[in-house]
Parts: C-alpha cells; sequence; structure tokens
C-alpha cells in the first residue's frame, strides 16, 4: 500500500463508493417506510459505513498468499522451518490487519462518516461489545481464509472458486444485506454456521439490537466458532499436506 500510493487512495474512494452505491439502493427501498425490519434509513446507514469500515480492517489476503507460495514451490521453505505454519500465517494476518486499521480503516472510516449520515452506538457497553465482536469477527475471517487456502494444496489455484468466495462471504455474512431481511429458513441455516458472526450480528450490536441475555449468548457462540475454525484449520493443515506437491522453485 506505501509502495503504490494511487492504489492506497484508490482503496479509500473504493470504500467510499462501495457505501454510496448500496445507501443510495437503501434509501428507496426505505422510502416511505419508518422502518424494515427493525431497521431506520439512519440504522441501515450506519450498518452499511460500520460494515465497510471494519471490513477494511479484517479483510486479509491468506488464503491468496497460501495459494501464491504453493505456486512458487516456498511452501517447501515454510515445512523446513521450526515454526508453526497456522500460527505463523495468523500473525502475518495480524500484523497486516493492524496496519490496514491504521493506514486504511481510520482513513476510510473518517471520510465516510463525514460525506454520510452515521449514527453514534447505542450505548458504550454496545460500543465496547462492538470492539469486541470485530475482534472475535476478524479471528472468525482469518481462519476461514486459511482453510479456504489449504485448498490450494490439491486445486493449486483458487483464482476462480477465490472469487466466488468473495461474494458469497458478502451475502453471508450480512455485509450487503441484513440477515433478518432474508426468508426464515436461510436465517436458520445461515445462523448455524460462523458467518453472520463475521459482520451482522457486530453491527446490529453497535446499533443496540443485541442486548441482555441475547448478547452474552452471540458473544458465547462467536467464541466457541474461534475455537472450532482453529481446530478444524489443524486437521485440515495436516491432511491437505498429504496431498502437497511441490511445483515452481
Amino acid at each position: 500500500m506505501m509502495a503504490y500510493r494511487l492504489r492506497y487512495y484508490t482503496g479509500i474512494f473504493t470504500y467510499v463508493i462501495h457505501v454510496a452505491v448500496y445507501w443510495f439502493i437503501w434509501r428507496a427501498v426505505f422510502s416511505g417506510q419508518t422502518s424494515v425490519d427493525g431497521l431506520t434509513l439512519p440504522e441501515m446507514t450506519t450498518y452499511l459505513a460500520l460494515g465497510y469500515i471494519s471490513r477494511s480492517f479484517y479483510f486479509n489476503y491468506i488464503d491468496r498468499d497460501i495459494q501464491s507460495r504453493v505456486n512458487s514451490g516456498d511452501i517447501a521453505l515454510d515445512l523446513a522451518r521450526p515454526y508453526d505454519f497456522q500460527l505463523m500465517n495468523m500473525a502475518n494476518a495480524i500484523g497486516e490487519s493492524l496496519f490496514r486499521l491504521l493506514i486504511l480503516a481510520v482513513p476510510a472510516g473518517i471520510a465516510i462518516c463525514l460525506i454520510f449520515p452515521v449514527i453514534g452506538p447505542a450505548s458504550l457497553l454496545a460500543l465496547g461489545g462492538f470492539v469486541i465482536f470485530v475482534a472475535l469477527a476478524f479471528l472468525i475471517n482469518l481462519e476461514i481464509n486459511f482453510i479456504f487456502g489449504l485448498i490450494a494444496f490439491y486445486t493449486k489455484s483458487l483464482s476462480g472458486i477465490w472469487r466466488a468466495k468473495f461474494v458469497a462471504m458478502d451475502l453471508m455474512t450480512g455485509l450487503i444485506v441484513p440477515i433478518a431481511f432474508y426468508p426464515i429458513m436461510v436465517q436458520n441455516i445461515l445462523y448455524l454456521t460462523p458467518f453472520p458472526y463475521i459482520a451482522n450480528v457486530p453491527l446490529l450490536v453497535y446499533l443496540g439490537k443485541i442486548e441482555g441475555r441475547q448478547f452474552i449468548m452471540a458473544l458465547f457462540v462467536q467464541a466457541l466458532w474461534v475455537i472450532a475454525l482453529f481446530i478444524a484449520g489443524r486437521i485440515f493443515w495436516k491432511r491437505a499436506l498429504r496431498s502437497l506437491t511441490i511445483q515452481g522453485g
């Protein structure tokens, strides 16, 4: 990002454009209505704005990095070095996200909040809860990307399915459309997965839509997903190693 300054500024501009496009769409949806499925237009605007600001923080390229190392043959060096491959990638993602937080998320957040009518948190507890949920959402997204990246051990390329996964994640996490807007059957299925806990749940916590016992339960479930996905990543890593063939170099 620092080497290619135009790409950096374009990145901030892109997040503003994303919010603007969906804001105009939702403003048309809310035309003549005070609320839709429990959300008002100001809340929907805040939902979109904070969703994309959060995404600029927790987004990472672990899956593509793993594919690149498999394609180049550098994965052989990783296997020869005395470190845990999964923890190494997690550490890389943490460093990248902290960088993105300071260099991308904060400037993009300021620009978005100055342009769009973003409202404040429902309470200080909601704000604190939002920060905790976003931190755990980062870990869930990281672990999903790690598992997805290991598919490259079998396919050698993720380019086609990576794009499908990119779009599917935006839909299943509730980033573009809140989960409450989906049919009940789809909602029930999605809440059996970790995806709503990446975007939808943290944003509803900020808006004060998840409180009390529901808040504690959501936090418990999100923490369980963090642990479960970490274990799943370890199991998949050991199995993927059996199918790895080194190419490139």
